[in-house]
């Protein structure tokens, strides 16, 4: 968790102040709950017969996952790599 943290956080240093960089964490944070508990309720829905429930979870996670893999493509080609660079070497002077 802890260096999952740290490479977001270099991410962040590089687009965000600490105001921004704040809100994108706790936005980040909220969502992944929010996810959990959408994808909990999904698989503990009775009226869908085991299999099916598995079927669609699983199908639910593949495309979710591979949109924000996609979209995370695309927003990064945009962004230089000598701008993080220069954010992991004041991530620690700040």
């Amino acid at each position: 968790m802890l260096i999952v943290c740290v490479e977001f956080n270099a991410y962040n240093a590089a687009l965000f102040n600490i105001q921004a960089r704040s809100l994108n964490n706790l936005v980040y944070w909220i969502a992944q709950i929010i996810g959990s508990i959408m994808i909990g309720l999904l698989l503990d829905h009775k009226a869908i017969k085991r299999r099916a429930r598995a079927f669609v979870g699983w199908t639910v996670l593949f495309i979710v996952v591979f949109a924000v893999h996609i979209w995370a493509y695309f927003y990064q080609k945009s962004v230089s790599s000598g701008l993080f660079l220069q954010a992991k070497l004041n991530h620690f002077l700040v």
